[in-house]
């Protein structure tokens, strides 16, 4: 049975990150497949803030001034663990099902929001609130949908001013492809085991996947015909022609972007003294606490330049380091290891995930 701890002041090694959900009560439901995670969400190469320990340390660390540490390489079941997880359905993610292989994506209704279309995941977001939300060129391997800046489709902007490459505006989510065409899938649990074949899609306003590890990330970008991004790439996008320290500026703004939460999520879900093992960080539910991970796109203020958003904090992203890296922070925390843009966390291999660990791609 999940128990929920109450608030509490915790250290600033254990600060953590939290989403924002709209969707009303949370839904109770068994924990997740297993997983191969291990460490901390707010990890990064060990040193005085205790906040991780490095690849292939041993032992989980527990909740107190240890801060948040264990072993990238432990294994363990994701999910609940002592508790029932919570699951939201892939209906919460706001996003409408996506067309087959005709490159159309599903109306939008009143959100005007669609997924995206064919097989190659590059599809033009829809139109006004209200429209069909017809989005993206015919064929499996269409090219994006009107709106897209210097050549980038439409849900991706250049990575800097010369436009040799394109990144996604909004962090990933998954798409599996069920009967005849793709629909959202739950960004509440782990891929591991996942039969259907997926993919990483881009818009606003949906949750984001969570629980994905760096081999997974890459997967899901190459299926949707891009890949992860360079950490140099990354690092440009968030900083904008001005080398800025966070997306929106050289000075951290409380609020601005999602990061900073006050009480770790794993506390607060099961409890002080709770291992920090692969069965708590996969779980289900710490992504849907109140004022953990949130939607796309919902913090304005956190957009770059170049009009992408989310670059700190909300998830930590992974990049294309075959030594696994994951850069920009997450909702707990986006200063221990380097403020906003420049945050890099490099004790995890690209097997690694937990409820912290999140994409987007490029082209």
């Amino acid at each position: 049975m999940t128990r929920w701890a109450p608030l509490l002041a915790l250290p600033l090694a254990l600060l953590a990150c939290g989403a924002e959900d709209d969707a009303g009560p949370l839904e109770i439901r068994p924990g997740a497949s297993p997983g191969d995670a291990g460490a901390a969400g707010a990890s990064g190469s060990s040193g005085s803030s205790g906040v991780s320990g490095s690849s292939g340390s041993s032992g989980a660390g527990s909740a107190g001034a240890s801060g948040v540490s264990g072993s990238s390489g432990s294994s363990g079941v994701s999910g609940s663990s002592g508790s029932s997880g919570v699951s939201g359905s892939s209906g919460s993610s706001g996003v409408s099902g996506s067309s087959g292989s005709s490159g159309k994506a599903g109306s939008a209704g009143a959100s005007g929001k669609a997924g995206s279309a064919g097989a190659s995941g590059k599809a033009g977001s829809a139109g006004s609130a209200g429209a069909s939300g017809e989005a993206g060129s015919a064929g499996a391997g269409g090219a994006a949908g009107a709106g897209g800046a210097a050549g980038c489709p439409a849900e991706m902007t250049p990575v800097d001013a010369t436009g040799a490459a394109c990144i996604d505006r909004w962090e990933a989510y998954v798409e599996v492809l069920a009967g005849p065409g793709w629909t959202p899938r739950s960004p509440y649990l782990v891929l591991d085991g996942e039969a259907a074949e997926f993919r990483a899609a881009s818009a606003p306003d949906v949750v984001p996947q969570g629980y994905i590890s760096g081999a997974q990330a890459k997967e899901a970008c190459l299926a949707a015909g891009k890949r992860l991004c360079t950490i140099t790439e990354y690092r440009a996008a968030c900083r904008g022609p001005d080398d800025h320290l966070w997306p929106y500026g050289d000075v951290r703004v409380p609020g601005a972007c999602n990061e900073g939460r006050a009480q770790h999520p794993v506390i607060e879900l099961f409890g002080p003294g709770t291992p920090f093992d692969s069965a708590h960080m996969n779980d289900p539910g710490l992504n849907q606490l109140p004022d953990s991970l949130a939607k796309t796109g919902s913090h304005p203020l956190c957009e770059s330049a170049n009009g992408a958003f989310d670059l700190a904090g909300n998830l930590h992203e992974w990049v294309d380091d075959p030594g696994g890296t994951f850069l920009g922070g997450f909702y707990v925390d986006a200063v221990l290891n380097g403020q906003g843009c420049a945050y890099t966390t490099t004790a995890h291999s690209m097997s690694y995930h937990d409820y912290s660990t999140g994409f987007r791609c490029c082209l």
